[in-house]
């Protein structure tokens, strides 16, 4: 009964993994879309990528390591590895498109906000400001 428990935990933790790449691949599809088109900005983002697959590899690896110390007292065992893969095939065989599409449209909200709020108005407001001036 005990490894049913140790394979389920590991079956989480693989969604999990699975879940935060989603995030991860999410965050870039929307940035790229939503950010304003300068050139220096989409530098940025193309340049973070590779940092972000290496914190996310850090953590997913972590997160690994961490379940199997916790759950099964640090022994490694077939059906954890079992456990875990199953985790992230199921995830991907099943979730993956609807959670991304809804991490995606969430982060689209956030970023539309955003660059409103810190490019589009201050731009605005310093457009008129400056029309006012040479009036």
């Amino acid at each position: 009964m005990n490894e049913l428990f140790d394979f389920s935990m590991m079956a989480l933790s693989g969604i999990l993994v699975a879940l935060a790449y989603d995030i991860l691949r999410a965050w870039r599809r929307a940035s790229l879309h939503v950010l304003p088109s300068k050139k220096q900005l989409r530098r940025i983002c193309t340049c973070t990528r590779p940092i972000g697959d290496v914190l996310w590899v850090c953590c997913a690896f972590l997160l690994f390591i961490m379940t199997i110390y916790v759950f099964a007292d640090g022994v490694l065992r077939g059906y954890l590895i079992a456990g875990f893969l199953c985790g992230v095939l199921f995830y991907v065989g099943a979730l993956t498109r609807v959670t991304g599409l809804l991490i995606y449209g969430l982060f689209c909200g956030i970023l539309h906000v955003w660059t409103f709020l810190f490019w589009k108005m201050p731009r605005k407001i310093l457009l008129r400001f400056r029309k006012r001036k040479h009036a």
